[in-house]
Order: C-alpha cells, then structure tokens, then sequence
C-alpha cells in the first residue's frame, strides 16, 4: 500500500497507486525432455479502486477495482558454456477490460487485453557449473 498527502494542502498526492495485492503458485520441474530448472506458474493481482484521492484535481473519478490472471512457463538449457534461457509469459488471460489509476490513458482507452511474451535469453561466457570453485575463478583472473 502505497499512501501521499500533500502537507501543504492537506490533500491526497495526485497517480498514487490504488491497493493492489498479487499471489502466485509456482511448480518447479528439475528435469523436463532434456531441459533444467522448468516451471510452470500461475499468479492473479487483486487492485482496488483508488479511494484515497482529491475529486477537485482529477478530470474523472478513479476507476473501478479489478482482477488479473497470469500464468508463464520456462525451462533452462546448457549449450557448450553458455545457458540459454525460453519462457513464456501470459497476462490478463481472461481479457478482463480496466483501467489502471496512474495511467493518463484512462481518462480515454481502457488498458491492453491479453498480452502474450515469449523470451529467449542466451547468456555468454558462464561457467560450465554453477557450483565452480574458487581455485577455478582465481585461476581465470
């Protein structure tokens, strides 16, 4: 929970966040077709409307509370030296239709609807084990 008040005027601060709570289940799969570390995960964020704000310096009223879900895979891969990393992550999986109080978009479009990333991430130059010695780090230096 976020909370300003102008100490001037004795007013709330003006885009401060609503309440917003988020929680999550995440399944970790060590070992998956080949690939490390996977999981699998599903969350939901709870945002309350904003109550805590000035009428007089806002063009409209906050909007109302709203609910969103969101689940992602990934897995982890060695490849030589390096670690290649393949995720996908969904948001707003129920296509619900709000509007975020610190976006000046509100005033005029409702936020995004299902939003789908995948991420592939190759990091170069790790260590072949993560558990390497320190003898083996000197030795490189």
């Amino acid at each position: 929970m976020v909370r300003g008040v102008n100490q001037t005027e004795n007013a709330p601060l003006v885009f401060v966040p609503a309440d917003r709570i988020e929680f999550g289940l995440r399944y970790s799969i060590p070992n998956f077709l080949g690939f490390k570390n996977g999981y699998a995960e599903a969350n939901v964020q709870l945002v309350d409307t904003q109550r805590n704000f000035d009428p007089s310096t806002d063009l409209v009223d906050p909007p109302p509370g709203y609910a969103l879900l969101g689940a992602q895979v990934g897995v982890e891969r060695r490849i030589a030296k390096q670690l290649l990393t393949i995720g996908i992550e969904g948001r707003n999986l129920t296509n619900a239709v709000y509007r975020e109080y610190t976006s000046l978009r509100r005033y005029f479009a409702d936020e995004p609807g299902i939003e789908v990333a995948l991420r592939i991430g190759l990091r170069f130059g790790t260590r072949a084990d993560s558990d390497s010695s320190e003898d083996e780090i000197s030795a490189r230096e």
